[in-house]
């Protein structure tokens, strides 16, 4: 049996939730997905006034002739929440955890999804996977899925994106909208390699979750700095502006480094914060995917 705060708890964020699916999306939230809902069909002769862009080049090579692919809108949309649920997710410092923060983000798209009809799953991962629930349709899968995100319990405190992602390629078979949520740190070119790759076969997003102690801006005298999922501490003397300034300058560079690497990737990405609204980041994510048909929404 669950616990009453545990309820509570999924109950007050069912309840924000069901506000932010309707401040964002107000009913529609597929619009933010057109012209990514598609799947191959077959091919046919090319006829004048065609979308010169769906030529099949080896097709027309073969044939002598111009042939075109024919792709058909798919009825329902297949939305994966891809969580890191290692042990960097469990830091926050304004009174709400990483965790809790994709918790309330999950929320929002679960709700919205199931209310359009459409179906979502969820892959939790560490440095490998925690666990897997098939994308099904329903309130009460959408609000089970929010369960496990605040409650469940890795076996693992480290983090490795890859054979989460691979995983994901192999278990959903036809496109759907991945949403990564994670912080992102320790990201490698294994990592990178096959984001490109989940985005070729889905949508991929990339949810970045963030704290303002991600890194130290003010003197706060010596702090120790622990690294969660491996354990390691190191004390820094914060009091030193030189320091201050040399641990602002590499979070600024992994940061610039991550979002070099998701606009190679082409993969749209959104910045959220523990302790603050996500109401309009997600507002205005969402409108510019919509403006821009779906992709490059990149901030």
């Amino acid at each position: 049996m669950i616990p009453k705060e545990l309820i509570s708890q999924i109950r007050k964020i069912e309840i924000k939730s069901k506000k932010l699916v309707d401040s964002i999306f107000a009913g529609n939230f597929r619009s933010a997905f057109k012209g990514r809902g598609l799947e191959f069909e077959g091919i046919r002769q090319y006829i004048r006034g065609d979308d010169y862009r769906n030529i099949d080049w080896k097709v027309t090579a073969r044939m002598n002739k111009p042939f075109i692919k024919i792709y058909r809108e798919e009825r329902e949309l297949v939305v994966m929440l891809v969580i890191d649920v290692s042990a960097s997710a469990a830091f926050g410092s304004l009174g709400q955890t990483k965790r809790e923060l994709a918790a309330e983000f999950c929320a929002t798209i679960a709700l919205s999804a199931v209310s359009s009809g459409d179906s979502v799953g969820l892959l939790m991962f560490s440095d490998r996977i925690e666990k897997f629930i098939p994308p099904k349709k329903g309130k009460t899968h959408a609000l089970r899925l929010i369960r496990e995100i605040l409650f469940f319990r890795p076996a693992s405190r480290r983090t490795k994106m890859y054979d989460a992602l691979s995983f994901l390629n192999r278990a959903i078979k036809h496109r759907c909208i991945a949403f990564v949520v994670s912080d992102f740190e320790g990201i490698d070119a294994r990592d990178e390699k096959m984001l490109s790759v989940t985005n070729l076969r889905h949508d991929a997003i990339s949810i970045i979750l963030n704290d303002e102690l991600d890194v130290i801006t003010e003197d706060v005298g010596l702090v120790d700095i622990y690294d969660l999922e491996t354990g390691e501490a190191v004390t820094v003397d914060t009091s030193n502006k030189k320091v201050r300034g040399k641990l602002m300058e590499e979070w600024q560079k992994r940061r610039d480094a991550l979002k070099r690497m998701l606009r190679k990737c082409n993969i749209d990405f959104m910045h959220l914060s523990t302790g603050h609204p996500i109401q309009k980041p997600m507002m205005e994510f969402f409108r510019r995917r919509e403006t821009v048909g779906g992709k490059q929404a990149t901030r």
